[in-house]
């Protein structure tokens, strides 16, 4: 699918100070000073969606040297639990719009996109792939490999389907890349299917296949939870803890009890060529009921050279450093009820790995309107947050999932992707949204203050087909001007000519005479210039 561009008049982002707030911590001057923006906030097609329910880096599924973002919608349409995913290549032209959708392959396969991820190079034909989860897809559930390159499309390429208990056994629920963990040159993918077990039991099973010219959807290493109810495989993925040059896996086990605790458990395999079935790192969570909600190696945090594992339970993150030998006891623990962990990457050009934190339930914007918390890494590691991005709103959740977006733009340091609700109309019916932010550095060491509040929101609604509401966010009183352009680059319509404006502004307007079409809307705020894109269906479509 290739996106038209409007050449002369390129996508403009939304203003971060207008959306969501940029908070950035006291010490955050030691390290490069990272300004960031909203670079795209894409939403879902319907009421009860739940777009954004799933999010994953895709790497660079395309080859044009952007990374990618995969977004799953596991209730699509409309609370029918049918399923999407949709696929955003990155660059300096992303936009709302995405590149290629997937359906589920068929009605059956309920509940497409519960997971989605990178698979990495898992064909190893040099491109990257991507894999989504289906736990619905029949009591065995499945999973949809799709290989990346020129011949990119929504037809799975090959399909992991789950083993025959009787009963649903979630297999889809998780997905990740393992990176090689055999040792054999092609890249390799984890399953987890949490509710597995003969009679009903949950033990709960990981499934992990291996790369290949020509892969099969036969798992090579089966991991099952070793108590009932333990549900493991919740969350899966991968990272090098032991610090040998092998992946190691690991898997939650959110429910596992012991002498009459609640406890949860994370289990580490560790990878290379004698990859077994036996866990060499167990870790129990630290109280009655904690159920462990997230986990993630999220790179070389403290600078030691090994991968770290940090792990979400209930009020706290604890965060445990690799090693030859790496233990049970945690070496950190941050405050917060975190309900999503990811490695981000090198934000702030330092040389040690980030991580990112969601807390959907933080108050600071409002009740609920969440928070998503950058740590910067480091040998000084500490338990401050260096960004902070907080809900715009009441009820907005933004944290419900984050990941390490890679670059997307094509510029700056590593960028950071955030899911949340979206309930306008207030019916409790979630659409799901995701914002993606874009980091960038800044000239001086200094730490940036955002801009003041001066925002061209966007049309809405977005596709239209009839009144467009022109929204604008202004803190201030600025001279407005907003022009619309037809692809070619032609002045179609000026719904506001050279008003000076301030304030929360709707302002009416009906594309009448206009082909149906895409439009691009410049709305000129002072000195400033940002630019959104507008689907119009057409009148009374």
């Amino acid at each position: 699918m290739h996106r038209a561009l409007l050449v002369s008049r390129p996508l403009a982002p939304l203003s971060l100070s207008a959306l969501i707030a940029l908070l950035i911590g006291a010490h955050a001057a030691t390290a490069a000073s990272v300004s960031t923006r909203i670079l795209i906030d894409p939403m879902g097609e319907n009421d009860g969606d739940q777009f954004g329910s799933s999010l994953a880096s895709a790497g660079d599924v395309n080859g044009d040297g952007y990374d990618d973002l995969v977004i799953g919608a596991h209730f699509y349409p409309t609370l029918s639990g049918q399923g999407r995913a949709y696929l955003y290549f990155g660059g300096p032209s992303i936009d709302v719009t995405p590149d290629v959708i997937i359906p589920a392959p068929s009605t059956a396969d309920r509940w497409f996109g519960t997971s989605v991820n990178s698979a990495g190079d898992f064909n190893g034909d040099g491109w990257t792939d991507v894999i989504v989860g289906a736990r619905n897809a029949g009591l065995p559930g499945k999973a949809f490999i799709y290989y990346g390159g020129p011949a990119l499309d929504a037809i799975p390429d090959l399909v992991l389907i789950g083993e025959t208990t009787g009963s649903m056994t979630w297999f889809g629920n998780s997905v990740a890349p393992a990176g090689d963990v055999n040792g054999d040159g092609f890249d390799d993918v984890i399953v987890g299917a949490p509710a597995y077990g003969a009679n009903s039991t949950q033990v709960g099973r990981v499934y992990v296949f291996y790369g290949g010219n020509s892969p099969d959807a036969i798992p090579d290493r089966v991991l099952t939870g070793p108590v009932a109810g333990d549900q493991l495989g919740w969350v899966v993925g991968a990272g090098d803890m032991n610090g040998d040059g092998h992946p190691d896996l690991f898997a939650t086990a959110p429910r596992y009890y012991s002498s009459g605790t609640d406890l949860g458990e994370v289990y580490v395999w560790f990878g290379g060529p004698t990859f077994d079935t036996v866990a060499d790192l167990t870790i129990h969570g630290s109280e009655s009921g904690q159920h462990i909600r997230c986990a993630a190696i999220a790179g070389d945090i403290n600078s030691d050279g090994f991968g770290d594992l940090i792990v979400g339970e209930g009020g706290n993150a604890r965060v445990y450093f690799g090693g030859v030998n790496p233990n049970a006891s945690s070496d950190l623990t941050l405050s917060g009820n975190f309900a999503s962990i990811s490695g981000v990457g090198d934000v702030n050009a330092d040389g040690a790995a980030d991580f990112v934190l969601g807390d959907s339930s933080d108050d600071t914007g409002g009740a609920d309107a969440g928070r998503v918390s950058v740590f910067y890494g480091g040998s000084a590691l500490d338990t401050q947050a260096d960004l902070s991005f907080v809900g715009d709103r009441p009820g907005r959740q933004l944290g419900l999932g984050v990941v390490g977006a890679g670059n997307v733009d094509g510029s700056g340091p590593a960028d950071v992707a955030a899911a949340a609700t979206e309930d306008p109309e207030g019916i409790g019916y979630d659409s799901g949204r995701v914002y993606v932010y874009a980091n960038e550095f800044t000239p001086t060491a200094v730490p940036a203050t955002p801009a003041r509040g001066i925002a061209f929101m966007g049309p809405r609604p977005n596709p239209a087909a009839g009144d467009v509401g022109l929204e604008l966010a202004l803190d201030h009183a600025v001279p407005v001007r907003l022009t619309v352009y037809d692809l070619t680059g032609h002045e179609v319509a000026r719904p506001i000519a050279d008003e000076m404006m301030n304030g929360h502004i709707i302002r009416r307007w009906r594309p009448q005479g206009l082909r149906s079409g895409v439009y691009y809307l410049s709305a000129k705020l002072g000195a400033r210039e940002q630019v959104r894109k507008l689907v119009w269906l057409g009148e009374g479509h």
